[in-house]
């Protein structure tokens, strides 16, 4: 646990730490590495303090270097992928102590943005989409100054609190987790020790950040008109034709509570939305655009419903890029649109509507999703998502898919049981042949062989311990260095896969499923 000191007024931001007040802050300084060598005590020396007045949590990130020159920091576009891979300090906030979604926010020494929601413990889906569980496309409001020195290199970060949602209880405990990457070293150090198969967005693995009373997130309203006018004069044969073109509309985004927020658009202009990267399509398959358009972003992962095969990929049950465009592709406008999305105690909430108008002899289509999940036990749910879509001269389409996710956790093995790096999966290793045989059973398909192909196993074993006893005896002889450390391979590991597979605790499956018509 570390706390987060009340003061009076914030520190004065400018990439210094001299500020008298940050003396307050409890100093954090034991990190300890996931990568290269997990376990062990950071090479590199990191202090952190954490204050707050009331309306903003203030972070004092102090990253000693000993080789200081040596930082990798080249990025400073907002929300730029290439920041991970540089020197970075990371930090992600449960503020519903849920143990599936946060804020995350990363910085590097030159001062670069990232930040992104993340829900059910950032699993499955597209990447960084608003149609994944971390989603990158979300801008939230806050600051950070940051500066090389002579010892390293310092960033001052400011997150006001209207920027999040949290409950309203008093005081508060959130979930925190802290991460430095020191990018020449590939070297990821926690606060909280995060073991290899994760990363920081694994919030159930994340500390405790107390002393957080008197928060003042105020009402959060946002009112974003806008005016549009042209003109045009169009000659032909002789005749004259001018026209004029004018529009008007507005986004609303509103703070009904801590924990829930209200979006309304009128009218909608889509114009400051970020221009897609252009795709080729060989195929004859549909290309994927992400969602771009602030109006669907904010806790757009609230809609997903979890996995759908072992591969851990969302159920994509819409797509709210398809909202907007015709049949066709051509743009549609919207009419207008609300949505309301957050939290009531253990229960998610997410209500979109949206209206289109009627273009190209078509008439306007109403887009309708309610999704609602609750948290039971530590890391399961229970919900229920409705879609409906309905056009004025048409057939209407309506889909109601109740379900959940079951999750094992805190679970107890006799230590040595399982080969060391499958403890962290062990929940998808029981529960994967029972899921896809569901899965099947609920396209339609009956299971007609269940064909044990565990020999295969064996057959991946005997060529891995091939290879294996050959790149060891090359590394005997001429002394090279088995990478970067992360090869973790050994006959031992490979004796003990082969004996669950003899003894029936490790299997491989086929599962052939039939359907008529």
């Amino acid at each position: 646990n570390i706390g987060a000191w009340l003061v009076d007024e914030g520190p004065t931001l400018d990439g210094s730490l001299e500020d008298v007040v940050w003396q307050r802050g409890t100093l954090i300084d034991v990190f300890i590495q996931q990568e290269p060598d997990e376990g062990s005590p950071s090479t590199e020396r990191t202090e952190v303090r954490i204050l707050h007045d009331g309306e903003t949590l203030y972070l004092g990130v102090f990253a000693f270097d000993s080789e200081p020159e040596a930082l990798t920091a080249t990025e400073m576009r907002r929300d730029s992928e290439r920041i991970l891979q540089e020197d970075n300090f990371q930090i992600i906030l449960d503020t519903f102590r849920d143990s599936r979604s946060g804020y995350m926010f990363v910085t590097n020494p030159l001062g670069a943005m990232l930040d992104q929601q993340v829900a059910n413990e950032g699993e499955g889906g597209r990447f960084g989409r608003a149609s994944s569980n971390v989603n990158r496309d979300w801008d939230g409001v806050w600051e950070v100054v940051a500066k090389k020195v002579p010892e390293g290199w310092i960033a001052e970060i400011a997150i006001p609190m209207i920027t999040l949602r949290f409950p309203e209880s008093e005081p508060q405990s959130w979930g925190i987790n802290l991460m430095r990457n020191i990018g020449r070293k590939n070297e990821q150090a926690f606060w909280s020790p995060t073991p290899k198969p994760y990363s920081i967005t694994r919030v159930s693995l994340a500390g405790t950040l107390d002393n957080l009373s008197s928060l003042n997130r105020g009402r959060d309203l946002r009112i974003t008109p806008f005016v549009t006018g042209g003109a045009s004069r169009i000659r032909s044969a002789g005749v004259t034709d001018d026209a004029l073109q004018r529009d008007i509309g507005m986004d609303l985004k509103y703070g009904v509570s801590a924990s829930l927020n209200l979006d309304v658009t009128i009218n909608t202009d889509f114009a400051q939305a970020e221009v897609d990267d252009e795709q080729v399509n060989l195929t004859r398959f549909a290309l994927f655009y992400p969602e771009k358009r602030d109006f669907f972003l904010e806790n757009a992962g609230q809609f997903n419903v979890g996995s759908v095969s072992s591969f851990n990929r969302l159920a994509d049950l819409f797509f709210t890029r398809r909202i907007g465009l015709s049949d066709t592709g051509e743009t549609v406008p919207i009419i207008g649109g609300v949505r309301l999305t957050g939290k009531l105690g253990r229960n998610d909430i997410a209500l979109m509507d949206v209206q289109t108008n009627g273009v190209f002899e078509e008439s306007g289509e109403n887009f309708l999703v309610a999704r609602y999940s609750r948290n039971i036990l530590t890391r399961s749910k229970v919900g229920a998502l409705f879609i409906n879509k309905a056009q004025a001269v048409a057939e209407t389409a309506r889909l109601l898919r109740p379900g959940g996710k079951f999750g094992l956790s805190d679970v107890t093995i006799e230590p040595g049981a399982l080969p060391a790096g499958l403890e962290g999966n062990l929940g998808q290793v029981l529960c994967m042949a029972d899921g896809y045989v569901e899965l099947l059973e609920e396209g339609g398909f009956s299971v007609t062989t269940r064909l044990d192909a565990s020999t295969e196993i064996i057959k991946i074993l005997d060529e891995v311990e091939g290879k294996l006893a050959a790149f060891l005896a090359f590394q005997r002889v001429s002394g090279v260095p088995a990478g970067d450390g992360r090869l973790k391979l050994s006959p031992e590991l490979i004796a003990k896969v082969r004996e669950m597979v003899t003894s029936g605790e490790l299997g491989y499956w086929l599962f052939v499923g039939e359907k008529q018509g």
